[in-house]
């Protein structure tokens, strides 16, 4: 269940033992609080809201000894390390305590509810035999509405400063996007950490760049910077028309390009970011998997409340079947752990609600090693766009650019080439300081290298996938290009 308002609807309901994960001890804490003391100030049930913390109530058992009188709401910081021993066992008066007053604390003269407060996640605080009497709480990081309320509350401390510089209001709203995915100390402490740095003015920039250090903390995440655009693409015209169309509306949920290696899938994904003007995460899903069980789990979930957060913006998932190697032949030996986490994502891929504003863009060079549940129909907005190499008129253009970016000259036998590939050329011939012919001794493109496995690539295109690109009179092919 999400956040305090779900939480006081089961209490209603009857339920009385709950588990809150939280990366933020007392904010949590206190926003439950605060809600908790309303609703039971206004309920014939419950008398007094109480919080146990141990920096000030030593004594665990004192949890146990509230509970012991009816009507009370308990909120207890990571009281979770009480119900284990030594030896991760149960441990068996606290355990057996609550065990046998679970029925008792749902009646009408003895109502009572624990809420247990703790940063690890259920499946590994709550012991087995308690794990069916208790719910899951889950608080979301902080919305717009909570971030522009600490960065109010900051201008405010501050603006006696003489130093200090009023942001505008559209400054403002820059600063609350900047914070977006971070909890609210982070917030606090960046927008701080600004106005230290710059001697009084709150900089959306400094802000941007802590977050995409809090976000690098988290496995599988980062986000990624770039200033090209769609003016630094050729080609694309159909897969660029469909997205600019299509990536704003409420039902959008995102589509998967498929094509040979260098053809610029990637390289489309971070120009659509800026050309719609939404933050790009890049998700490594392999980073996410871990030996320890459930600590997958744990991985995409926190990697999931940070995208949903930072909403609307677009997340890429690159050469998706090299991270879902194995899944689909059932072949993991991790217990399980890759497929309940994959299971996850793929749920939130589903849920057209929870993931609102969330554009999801999968690249994939071999579509034959997925798994059919992530091809399937409704999965993304349309059939897969097919991304070819570039037609011989629109490799003279790439060269064209990349001889002017890198200052070098000639024209080399280009055949079956990519745009990845006209570049690294370029690059060369300059850094030898030698003619583009004359470098295209070192370039071994991947449509030889790999000619088998594009043949089968364009023949299972054929008729199944969307072209990329508008077809020329003079080529038949689908074709993109990179600059």
């Amino acid at each position: 269940m999400k956040g305090t308002k779900e939480t006081i609807n089961a209490i209603k309901a009857g339920y009385s033992y709950f588990y809150c994960q939280t990366y933020e001890m007392n904010r949590t804490v206190e926003n439950l609080f605060e809600e908790l003391k309303t609703f039971s100030e206004n309920s014939s049930l419950f008398n007094e809201v109480k919080v146990w913390d141990l920096s000030i109530n030593e004594d665990p058992e004192e949890v146990i000894n509230w509970l012991r009188e009816p009507g009370v709401i308990v909120i207890a910081k990571n009281w979770n390390w009480f119900l284990l021993d030594d030896y991760n066992k149960p441990e068996k008066q606290n355990c057996s305590f609550l065990q046998r007053n679970s029925d008792l604390f749902t009646s009408k003269e003895n109502r009572n509810v624990l809420i247990i407060v703790g940063d690890g996640p259920m499946e590994d605080t709550v012991p087995a035999m308690l794990k069916k009497e208790f719910q899951g709480i889950e608080f979301e990081l902080p919305k717009e509405e909570e971030i522009r309320e600490v960065l109010n509350f900051i201008i405010e401390s501050v603006r006696d400063n003489p130093k200090f510089e009023e942001p505008s209001e559209e400054q403002k709203k820059q600063l609350v996007d900047a914070a977006k995915g971070m909890t609210k100390t982070e917030i606090k402490n960046a927008y701080s950490f600004s106005l230290v740095k710059t001697e009084g003015k709150l900089d959306p920039k400094i802000i941007a760049k802590l977050r995409a250090k809090e976000v690098e903390n988290t496995a599988g995440l980062k986000i990624i910077e770039t200033d090209q655009d769609f003016n630094t693409l050729r080609g694309y015209e159909n897969l660029k028309k469909f997205t600019i169309t299509t990536i704003n509306h409420p039902l959008s949920k995102g589509i998967l390009l498929l094509g040979p290696a260098g053809t610029g899938k990637t390289h489309f994904s971070r120009c659509l970011g800026n050309e719609s003007g939404k933050i790009l995460f890049e998700l490594e899903v392999a980073e996410l998997f871990s030996a320890l069980v459930g600590s997958s789990e744990e991985r995409v979930k926190k990697a999931i409340e940070i995208i949903i957060a930072n909403a609307p913006c677009i997340v890429l998932i690159d050469e998706l079947e090299k991270a879902l190697a194995g899944v689909g032949g059932g072949g993991s030996n991790d217990g399980g752990t890759t497929k309940r986490a994959l299971a996850q994502l793929l749920k939130f891929m589903s849920d057209t609600e929870k993931r609102k504003g969330v554009y999801i863009i999968a690249t994939c060079n071999d579509i034959s090693q997925l798994p059919p549940e992530w091809i399937r129909a409704g999965r993304w907005d349309s059939a897969p766009f097919f991304i070819d190499l570039p037609s011989s008129e629109e490799k003279a253009d790439i060269l064209k650019l990349y001889q002017e970016k890198y200052g070098v000259n000639s024209k080399p036998n280009m055949e079956g080439w990519t745009g990845a590939e006209i570049e690294s050329c370029c690059r060369i011939a300059s850094m030898m300081e030698t003619s583009t012919k004359e470098a295209s001794n070192f370039i071994v493109p991947v449509s030889k290298t790999m000619e088998t496995e594009i043949t089968n690539l364009r023949k299972w295109a054929k008729g199944r996938t969307i072209t990329s690109s508008i077809i020329s009179k003079t080529k038949t092919t689908n074709r993109s290009i990179e600059i």
